[in-house]
């Protein structure tokens, strides 16, 4: 009867452990999960005109692949700050550092250069990869706005990523404030939360199946 009790306990931990990643529009909601340890902007850079830090471009824990990576420091392009973004438009890919820490929060201020367009988010963890489709971000003339993660599995954390512009060409993803943090350092981890209510529906579950025998 134990070992069968575990059973139970232990599927239904399991199910509940692959709730996926919680997103957060809030930067300080997002920031007051855990500890933020990169925190990567370029507004060091001004004058205007442009900078080609290099292809790939390894700074604060990513490293970005795109085609051409390209800082665009203002006024170019209309924007208020500096942002980082494909020289050949999109997608904005990257990988996120593994070693010798890793991170379970990922976050960014993004905006969209040249024409408004829907964006696609794909996020890859070591677990797997999760993908969010047609998000609405303002043009990078007007404002930026915050978009974070964090997976919901304490076992589970970023490897990459991947902003693309569904309308392709003229329509870039850029990016400042680029965050990576640990969660559970400030409150509770959800995952945690959700691992004692799952073993708790188990058991639930195991007295309801015993009750019919």
């Amino acid at each position: 009867m134990r070992k069968r009790l575990l059973t139970m306990l232990v599927l239904g931990a399991a199910v509940c452990a692959q709730a996926g990643v919680l997103t957060f529009t809030s930067e300080p909601l997002f920031q007051s999960q855990g500890v933020i340890v990169h925190n990567t902007n370029w507004d060091s850079l001004v004058g205007g005109g442009f900078s080609y830090p290099g292809d790939p471009y390894a700074i604060g824990g990513v490293t970005y692949t795109s085609a051409n990576n390209l800082i665009a420091i203002p006024p170019s392009y209309g924007t208020a700050r500096p942002v980082l973004l494909n020289n050949y438009w999109s997608p904005l890919p990257g990988t996120i550092s593994t070693s010798p820490d890793v991170f379970d929060m990922f976050g960014f201020n993004i905006g969209l250069l040249g024409s408004t367009s829907l964006v696609d988010i794909q996020l890859d963890t070591n677990l797997g990869s999760y993908s969010f489709l047609g998000l609405s971000f303002p043009n990078v003339n007007t404002a930026l706005a915050f978009q974070g993660f964090i997976t919901d599995n304490p076992a589970e954390y970023f490897t990459g990523f991947t902003l693309t512009s569904q309308s392709g060409s003229g329509h870039a993803p850029a990016i400042t404030d680029v965050q990576l943090g640990q969660s559970g350092a400030a409150i509770p981890e959800p995952s945690t939360l959700a691992f004692v209510a799952c073993g708790v529906l188990g058991l639930a579950l195991y007295r309801r199946r015993a009750s019919w025998t």
